[in-house]
């Protein structure tokens, strides 16, 4: 949560990290996002300002805060992983999201992913 309050307060380029060489991200996953999205689109609508104010939320963490908290620590010469994907959508979105390593209870599928990512480039 630190990190999270200097990076939105501006002070996370001016902090210090000890022995630090590896910053883990827990990741919302495109599932956990669609289970939620279909819960607010039946609670309140797609319409309501309730499922905007959650979308714009998802937005800003998936895209804005993580890819800024990335950006900071890999300037640092500190990796930056993700955990919670397991599922093979989960680890293809993640695994395209530039990460330098994924933390999942299924290597194996990550193995593959990893492996049809490489043929496609």
């Amino acid at each position: 949560f630190s990190v999270v309050k200097a990076l939105l307060l501006g002070y996370l380029p001016f902090m210090s990290f000890h022995n630090a060489d590896v910053f883990s991200v827990p990741v919302p996953t495109p599932e956990y996002r669609d289970g939620l999205c279909k819960k607010y689109t039946h609670k309140y609508g797609p319409n309501s300002w309730q499922f905007r104010i959650y979308w714009l939320t998802v937005l800003f963490h998936s895209y804005i805060l993580i890819r800024f908290t990335k950006f900071h620590f890999r300037r640092r010469d500190i990796a930056v992983l993700c955990w919670y994907p397991n599922s093979k959508r989960d680890l293809e979105y993640w695994n395209n999201f530039g990460f330098d390593g994924i933390i999942t209870d299924r290597p194996a599928l990550l193995k593959e992913i990893v492996r049809e990512h490489k043929k496609n480039r």
